[in-house]
């Protein structure tokens, strides 16, 4: 069940990490077949988790660097283009983990075409943090 919950960190932490727990065993039954980590708290809440993935050698994609360098360093199989995620759209980074686990899986993979045009502001808007760090 997921709902949006409010407290204290530390009782949301120790929830979560609960949660972590279930979903670390769902993986270990073989009902998981990858990871997508989004700011993963590796070595904390996600740790339970990640062990699992790890364990069963399951592919693992998603974003922030520094929690999949974590992530990598203790055995994580990473794939795809995982890794930070400053200029990039929620509908890129939708492709890039969805490209990424089928190509771990060997599944093949090939994206609808966009109906929407294409807006200016859209990619102005992602690259944003580029031209301010330049």
């Amino acid at each position: 069940e997921v709902a949006c919950e409010y407290g204290p960190l530390g009782a949301l932490n120790a929830r979560a990490a609960k949660t972590d727990g279930v979903l670390a065993a769902r993986i270990r039954a073989g009902h998981v077949q990858g990871l997508i980590a989004v700011s993963a708290d590796v070595l904390g809440v996600n740790k339970a988790c990640l062990a699992a993935t790890i364990e069963r050698g399951l592919p693992v994609t998603g974003t922030g660097g520094t929690s999949l360098s974590k992530a990598a360093a203790l055995g994580a199989r990473l794939c795809g283009g995982a890794g930070g995620s400053v200029a990039t759209t929620t509908y890129t980074k939708a492709l890039t983990y969805t490209s990424a686990m089928a190509g771990a899986l060997g599944l093949p993979y090939t994206p609808a075409p966009s109906k929407a045009p294409t807006s200016l502001l859209s990619i102005l808007d992602g690259l944003l943090p580029a031209v301010l760090t330049v």
